[in-house]
């Protein structure tokens, strides 16, 4: 089973599936979609029954159960690796950990040894070379669930299963969850995202997430008469910036159960100006402690600039996107759920760790839609780095859960 699972996995991770942002089209890359052909005619041979890949490279899949007397059940994850470190030419390295750093091919270090890292002395791990992120995140996850589904199949004459719905999707990294999902063919009304982290890691709350824009107008002018003239979006996005990181409610100093607001990106010149924020809370109450928050640090800008400024000669507005909610109410509705899978984890020799994930999952979304969604770990480690790291053996164990779970549910 270990060999199956990397030898699937080092295939996946050296296709380029990067999503990008401000794409209009869903897939958001054409590597996507290549991913997803290939998973299909995979699924196909390992006796899938019925495979469907639509346009916008959902990619679905149906596994007859063995006991119809339970209910089905879901399997999730995405195509997409994250925008933010490079997926092209993943080069994944397979070796026993000795303990020490971890080096990149250019001899800098690429994972310094850690508590976390060192629990792993003398297993084998799974690493990128140091210029790309690994790609577990999540093909690791793609290649557990059809590893488990390949094992459920050959063993139908002597294991118990509902029937099994598969669902790999496009674009989760950015923002776009389940924005086509066909639930006439992913019929399952309880379902799993295999997207989680460390071995054990069992997930029943996300946040809710908001993005923001912040939009500003200035005056500009020619600098070398600009005295008493010139309203530089730049200085009121210095403003700005400075006001809200005096709060420390940034990402960096945000952990456990806090919330944090996120400055993702920044364009502007003298005349216009963008910037780009994140909104993270476990909490609807939360959400809005900080849009509250951003509102009055936009009206001290305002009038910070009025004391110098005509009011009519600068703008600064804000607009906002709910991106997704948290699942756990949802989730809670049916604890025999959660319950379940932490005997399935036990059972597959791992220690459950339940906690909320600190960012969002494609179970968010399925959540919202009244279909319960917890998260299952995939083994990953530092996700959207160049030190994003996996060992093999938590890899066997998330197929073992997977297959378990699917007998006990």
């Amino acid at each position: 089973m270990i060999e199956k699972v990397t030898e699937r996995f080092f295939r996946y991770v050296k296709i380029d599936t990067q999503s990008a942002h401000n794409c209009t089209k869903t897939p958001s890359t054409p590597g996507q979609m290549e991913l997803a052909r290939l998973l299909k005619i995979e699924m196909s041979e390992i006796g899938f029954t019925k495979t469907t890949l639509s346009e916008q490279a959902y990619l679905y899949g149906f596994i007859p159960g063995t006991d119809h007397s339970k209910a089905p059940i879901g399997y999730i994850a995405h195509l997409d690796t994250s925008p933010s470190v490079s997926g092209k030419n993943v080069k994944p390295i397979r070796f026993r950990y000795d303990g020490d750093d971890i080096l990149a091919a250019n001899g800098s270090v690429m994972i310094r040894e850690s508590s976390q890292l060192s629990a792993y002395t003398g297993n084998e791990i799974i690493t990128g070379d140091g210029t790309t992120l690994l790609g577990a995140d999540n093909k690791a996850g793609i290649a557990e669930i059809l590893t488990a589904c390949e094992y459920l199949i050959a063993n139908k004459n002597t294991l118990q299963y509902p029937d099994i719905y598969v669902a790999f999707v496009p674009d989760e990294e950015i923002g776009h969850q389940l924005e086509y999902i066909d639930l006439d063919t992913f019929k399952s009304k309880i379902a799993f995202t295999i997207d989680g982290g460390e071995e054990g890691e069992i997930e029943y709350g996300c946040f809710n997430a908001y993005n923001c824009t912040i939009s500003i107008s200035g005056k500009n002018c020619h600098p070398g008469y600009a005295n008493g003239k010139l309203i530089s979006s730049i200085e009121i996005i210095t403003i700005f910036l400075n006001t809200l990181f005096s709060q420390k409610i940034s990402p960096n100093e945000s952990n456990n159960d806090m919330g944090y607001i996120h400055v993702s990106s920044i364009d502007s010149n003298e005349q216009i100006g963008q910037i780009s924020l994140i909104i993270r809370d476990f909490t609807e109450d939360g959400i809005k402690a900080k849009i509250s928050l951003i509102e009055t640090i936009i009206t001290d800008c305002k009038l910070t600039m009025s004391k110098r400024f005509n009011e009519n000669d600068f703008t600064i507005t804000a607009s906002y996107n709910e991106e997704y909610k948290n699942m756990e109410s949802e989730i809670n509705k049916h604890p025999h759920l959660m319950d379940t899978l932490k005997k399935a984890v036990i059972k597959a020799g791992a220690t459950p760790i339940l906690k909320r994930i600190r960012g969002g999952t494609d179970g968010s979304a399925l959540s919202s839609m009244g279909i319960p969604c917890p998260n299952i770990f995939t083994g990953g480690i530092n996700f959207h780095s160049t030190g994003e790291w996996i060992p093999v053996d938590s890899m066997e164990k998330a197929v073992k859960t997977i297959i378990e779970l699917s007998c006990m549910i």
